[in-house]
């Protein structure tokens, strides 16, 4: 049973360790020779894949380049449905989608169209080079593009590297001999299942990141009802109502520090009213 526990101690202490060295000595001790070889060729191999497709810049490489794309554009229109309707139906034709779209129409000067979209990184250029042939000029056209190449396949091989050592654990637990010895290996490969699981769900997020590319779509119309006297005036008026009605509601949350002035007010007063009298 002792020899039983070192090696799932060892076995868990070589996933955890980075150091080759360190889990070198403490497999050494827990594993049989034929274990320890078969467990450092997996750490091997990952290790000159991740090497040779990853780090190295060779352009011959089977691993594709993984990018993360994002624009963010602002332009003025004269016309802000049919804008927006010209972008619906680009997002639709680039088998995009449309995540958040929010419109600013406070009263001001302008009418705001917020639009987060996603597009296929693929049609990320197509899209703003059609978008650009409607836009007379753009106030701002920014495009970021982030290289998470490393990132994205050193994730996915670290996740089918603890997939393999959960294999290893799996093949201890059923030489377990005890209660206690299934229970111990079990809470390990809980453990290893639960790092897993966060790893994972990085990987996909990461992943979905550079599948879809996220563009900031934002454009206005200037409000031809606020160019002329009667817009100014009713927007004059407007403000004027909204003030009044903020003065009023600031009065009646101070109702109480009022009344206790006035009380004071009414002591005070009642006191040397009295003094005089007296």
């Amino acid at each position: 049973m002792r020899n039983f526990l070192i090696a799932a101690i060892s076995l868990l202490t070589f996933l955890s360790c980075d150091s080759s060295s360190e889990r070198n000595g403490v497999l050494g001790r827990g594993l049989s020779s034929k274990s320890y070889s078969d467990l450092a060729m997996v750490e091997e191999v990952e290790e000159a894949e991740v090497s040779e497709k990853v780090i190295s810049a060779n352009p011959k490489a089977e691993f594709s380049k993984k990018k993360i794309k994002r624009g963010s554009l602002l332009f003025e229109t004269e016309d802000i449905a049919s804008t927006k309707s010209l972008v619906v139906q680009l997002v639709k034709a680039n088998n995009g989608y449309i995540s958040n779209d929010n419109q600013d129409d406070s009263g001001g000067r302008r009418i705001y169209n917020y639009l987060t979209i996603r597009i296929p990184a693929a049609n990320f250029d197509p899209f703003i080079n059609e978008l650009s042939k409607s836009v007379n000029k753009f106030e701002r056209k920014d495009v970021h593009i982030e290289d998470v190449t490393e990132k994205y396949y050193d994730l996915k091989t670290r996740i089918k590297n603890k997939k393999k050592l959960e294999q290893k654990f799996l093949e201890i637990l059923k030489k377990a001999k005890s209660v206690k010895e299934i229970l111990d290996v079990e809470r390990e490969i809980n453990k290893l299942r639960t790092e897993i699981e966060s790893m994972e769900g990085r990987f996909r997020y990461l992943n979905k990141q550079v599948t879809y590319s996220t563009i900031s779509v934002q454009f206005y119309q200037v409000n031809p009802e606020d160019t002329n006297f009667t817009g100014e005036m009713a927007a004059s008026f407007k403000n004027g109502f909204t003030y009044l009605k903020n003065t009023f509601l600031g009065l009646l949350s101070i109702w109480p520090f009022v009344l206790i002035v006035g009380f004071l007010y009414w002591i005070v007063k009642s006191v040397r009213k009295r003094r005089n009298k007296a």
